[in-house]
C-alpha cells in the first residue's frame, strides 16, 4: 500500500505506539525518502524513513487510541494512590510539643502490599 500525505501511519522500529499523520514528504542527499510526521493524539513531530512506517486503517487506530487512554487511566490512578499514601505519610497529630503519628494501614500499590507507619 502506498503512503501518502493525510495517510494515518505507525513507525515499526518504535513498536507502532503513536499514530501520526503524514505532513510531506523530503528526499535526503543520499536519494533516500523521509516523511514528515505529525502526531494526532500527541503533541510530537517526527521524522521516519518510508520503509520504517506502516499504514494504519481507522480500526486499528480506535484500538491504539483505547489501549493509550486504558494505559493513562491507570497511570493516573496509581498516581492518585501514591499522592494518598505519601499525604497519609505526611499527616500527623500534634499534642502539645509531641508529635504523634497516626496508625500503620496496610495500603495496596499495583498487586503489593506495602506497610504505611
Amino acid at each position: 500500500m502506498k503512503i501518502k500525505k493525510g495517510d494515518i501511519v505507525v513507525r515499526k522500529s518504535y513498536s507502532r505506539d503513536i499514530c501520526f499523520k503524514v505532513v510531506d514528504f523530503l528526499n535526503t542527499h543520499e536519494n533516500k525518502k523521509l516523511v514528515l510526521l505529525k502526531g494526532i493524539d500527541i503533541r510530537l513531530c517526527a521524522d521516519a524513513p518510508i520503509e520504517d512506517l506502516e499504514p494504519v486503517d481507522s480500526q486499528t487506530y480506535l484500538k491504539i487510541r483505547d489501549n493509550d487512554l486504558k494505559n493513562c487511566e491507570s497511570q493516573v490512578k496509581f498516581i492518585l494512590k501514591k499522592r494518598n499514601l505519601e499525604r497519609y505519610q505526611r499527616t500527623s497529630y500534634h499534642l502539645g510539643n509531641k508529635r504523634l503519628l497516626g496508625p500503620a494501614i496496610p495500603v495496596a500499590i499495583k498487586g503489593k502490599k506495602h506497610r504505611i507507619i
